[in-house]
């Protein structure tokens, strides 16, 4: 069982398409097929040369929070971007090139597990239309949409926790 968000999610995705031996089901969160442009991801990239891990941490955690989320729980959002901002340059760059050259649009149709995707309500990283692509194109898959910005896992914690154990649950009754 596989449970992954933003990036994870795409690597859950390409594991079910590429490696379904290995896969009996997957929870794909705050992700598309398709994250971003290749324009986008080369500005960030670019940002990162300029400017260093600093200059994306803000960024980050206004799209990673929503506004309401931000403004009740600073300290979390804090070591969020503490944590963005002590993060190897390096490590980052492979990420954001990743994204920019991944493209599981028309491959995930091939996925054939059993297949829970959860929204945020209020993601601008990666919409809920992105999120209702991927549930439309795997056949059974099930959707959930979270009041939630793009780490619903966070934001949502118990109503995520609640969601993935029942899809989890469901697939051992």
């Amino acid at each position: 069982h596989i449970c992954g968000i933003s990036l994870g999610g795409l690597t859950a995705m390409w594991l079910g398409v590429n490696a379904p031996d290995r896969v009996s089901s997957l929870i794909v969160a705050n992700t598309a097929a398709r994250i971003g442009s290749v324009q986008s991801w080369n500005d960030r990239i670019a940002l990162v040369h300029d400017r260093g891990m600093r200059g994306v941490a803000d960024m980050a955690t206004a799209r990673w929070f929503s506004p309401t989320y931000r403004q009740r729980h600073d300290e979390v959002v804090s070591q969020y971007k503490t944590m963005v901002e002590s993060c190897p340059a390096a490590g980052y760059l492979g990420c954001c090139a990743a994204l920019r050259d991944e493209d599981l649009r028309e491959a995930i149709a091939k996925i054939n597990r059993p297949v829970l995707v959860v929204a945020g309500s209020t993601d601008e990283a990666t919409p809920p239309e992105g999120l209702r692509f991927i549930h439309e194109r795997i056949a059974g898959s099930k959707m959930l949409t979270l009041d939630a910005a793009h780490l619903s896992n966070v934001e949502q914690s118990e109503a995520f926790t609640s969601a993935v154990m029942g899809f989890l649950g469901s697939l051992t009754a």
